[in-house]
């Protein structure tokens, strides 16, 4: 499987995960997001199925923080880019999701 589809199909549960709980930030299909967020998105995914551990949920919202303000992005109004604290806890729990998915994900490429 590659890093693309991996990270395809984590993005998607995670999407779907989000409006069925009706949680507050529904994200765009796959297909619907532009070039440099999903190399973003593949790239970060990469990194952490090699990682020996896994990051704390504030971990991984602070590197994803720092690869978009990497992309240019700014800090404002939008979730993605306060601190971790300031987060309501449903976007906190997405960074968990993420790397329970991943984690889940590294488990059946081990047994292929």
């Amino acid at each position: 499987m590659t890093n693309e589809t991996v990270t395809k199909l984590i993005y998607e549960a995670l999407r779907l995960a989000v409006i069925w709980s009706q949680q507050s930030a529904i994200q765009k299909e796959w297909e619907k997001l532009d070039e440099a967020h999903r190399e973003l998105l593949i790239a970060i995914v990469n990194e952490y199925m090699n990682m020996e551990y896994f990051p704390t949920p504030e971990e991984v919202h602070n590197n994803w923080v720092n690869a978009c303000l990497n992309m240019g992005w700014i800090h404002g109004e939008k979730p993605d880019l306060v601190p971790f604290h300031q987060l309501p806890q449903d976007e906190k729990n997405k960074s968990a999701m993420i790397m329970a998915m991943i984690w889940l994900v590294k488990q059946l490429l081990k047994e292929e």
